[in-house]
């Protein structure tokens, strides 16, 4: 397997190392995504294009509340980073992204090389 996957994708496309079904075609020789005890979430990567957005509006907002508040000050939109991103972490709802990981791999072979 290569890269991450839904755990629907790797329902619908992988078999399952671990199931042992020796012909029986009622057990499940599938991929059970993340009901199976060694699947494993990833977060959301930073240059997903959600996040990237995300993250410049929440800067963005950031930078003008400190712009009133300090009309003379030299700090740049992007002297806001940290604060957005520990903010969208804090509600990544609020800001359009998944409450949770929406991709993952099996465990059994090791996280692969995105």
């Amino acid at each position: 397997m290569t890269g991450f996957i839904t755990p629907k994708e790797a329902q619908a496309t992988l078999a399952c190392p671990l199931s042992r079904t020796f012909g029986d075609d009622a057990l499940m020789a599938s991929c059970r995504g993340a009901g199976c005890a060694v699947w494993r979430w990833t977060p959301i990567p930073a240059k997903d294009p959600r996040f990237v957005q995300a993250a410049n509006t929440e800067m963005n907002r950031l930078h003008a509340a400190h712009k009133f508040d300090n009309p003379l000050s030299a700090r740049k939109v992007n002297g806001f980073h940290q604060e957005a991103v520990a903010n969208i972490h804090k509600a990544p709802k609020d800001h359009g992204l998944p409450e949770g990981p929406e991709r993952g791999y099996c465990g059994l072979g090791g996280e692969p090389k995105a």
